[in-house]
């Protein structure tokens, strides 16, 4: 909301939100007296929108939200992750190999264990699917998971070793 004279207007959405359990937050954010905060909020909220679309496979969607990643420059570190996550799965599901790795290696170097990890599964199948079977299972040793493993199975496949 613009201003705390609002807040009497929205506190019925919010207390509906509450009773059907959706969680929610309610905030003044004025583009008057603060316009860098404000911009920064709705900033991080068309990436979380891009991010949670993509989570439901609305990838179509998702790729215009996404989109306002390349020029984030104030979003923490955690969301331009999950956004680069949910960009790199989206290109991908568009049919877009190289979109999608480009995503996905800009997190290979990623702090957060559990994305570098997703990142360097996704780039491997990038290059499986590209036909760079012998890169694909250099990039997928040392990952021990069943998806790995059927990931293994296709590039020894594609690279004639089954």
């Amino acid at each position: 909301m613009g201003s705390t004279s609002d807040h009497e207007y929205l506190a019925p959405a919010g207390e509906m939100l509450a009773a059907f359990g959706v969680p929610y937050e309610m905030r003044v954010v004025s583009a008057h007296r603060t316009p860098d905060w404000m911009f920064e909020y709705a900033e991080q909220a068309e990436l979380l929108r891009g991010v949670a679309l993509a989570r439901l496979g609305q990838c179509e969607q998702a790729l215009g939200p996404l989109s306002r990643l390349a020029t984030s420059s104030r979003s923490p570190a955690e969301l331009r992750e999950d956004a680069l996550l949910a960009t790199g799965r989206c290109q991908l599901a568009a049919g877009n190999l190289a979109g999608g790795d480009a995503a996905f290696t800009q997190l290979l170097e990623s702090k957060n264990q559990e994305r570098r990890r997703e990142a360097r599964f996704q780039h491997a199948r990038v290059l499986r699917q590209a036909g760079e079977y012998e890169q694909a299972l250099s990039v997928l040793a040392g990952i021990h998971e069943s998806r790995a493993e059927s990931e293994r199975v296709l590039a020894l496949a594609g690279a004639g070793r089954v």
